[in-house]
């Protein structure tokens, strides 16, 4: 059985791949990522919302069976409303939710023939707004009330994982963008951040990673979704 992880270059999504060791895996991520091969058989580089890119995916699959499809891409949306366009807010809410509709829509019949699992990678800020955030929260958010109106007669089993604040270049760009947006240092931002989770750091790629692994092991038939958060955020 063969699992495709999409942004296998991002941390998340890296950490992702290191849980599958045990199986065919398939990437994606944007550009060729600079990480070992032994992450994926085979990693395809391009955009999700075009449709070369998914079907080079099916391609990389060949006759395996595609029990696994874990969305780990996204990009981030940080900054006062008043001052992003209308232009980067389409471009968030399209790579980060309608790209991972358009990709599930895609490889659907794959996972439903094998009864496979689809592990959607959202936020906290889906279950919690944040300030100086609003156009990432929103397409997180969009994805899981997405995830709570599926059809549960799919057959596929659904997750979504919405992990708290965790070290990636991602979650440091978004910081930086929150804190200008407060007319704050990035260092005031982050050690307010610290303060917040209760275990009193950030978390950390690789529990996320097993976090993914986790959710996809688990067989119950029921939508699940997990908030990693070290209890800044409960769900």
């Amino acid at each position: 059985m063969t699992v495709v992880i999409t942004g296998i270059a991002g941390g998340i999504g890296r950490a992702a791949a290191a849980q599958f060791k045990d199986r065919d895996v398939v990437g994606q991520d944007l550009n060729t990522p600079d990480s070992p091969s032994e992450l994926a058989r085979q990693t395809v580089a391009g955009d999700l919302r075009d449709a070369l890119t998914l079907e080079a995916i099916k391609t990389a699959l060949g006759d395996n069976p595609l029990d696994t499809l874990v969305l780990a891409h996204g990009i981030a949306g940080a900054g006062a409303l008043r001052d992003i366009s209308d232009g980067d807010t389409r471009r968030i809410m399209s790579i980060n939710f309608e790209s991972v509709i358009e990709t599930w829509e895609y490889f659907r019949s794959d996972l439903e023939r094998s009864r496979g699992t689809l592990v959607v990678l959202a936020s906290q800020a889906a279950v919690v707004a944040e300030a100086g955030n609003g156009v990432y929260c929103a397409s997180k958010s969009a994805l899981l009330g997405w995830a709570r109106g599926m059809d549960a007669q799919t057959g596929v089993r659904l997750r979504v994982l919405c992990p708290g604040a965790t070290e990636t270049p991602l979650l440091k760009r978004a910081l930086e963008g929150m804190a200008a947006s407060q007319n704050i240092s990035y260092e005031q931002l982050l050690g307010r951040r610290n303060r917040a989770v209760p275990v009193g750091r950030l978390g950390r790629t690789e529990e996320m990673g097993a976090a993914i692994r986790w959710l996809a092991d688990l067989r119950s038939t029921d939508l699940v979704t997990a908030t990693v958060s070290g209890g800044e955020v409960l769900n």
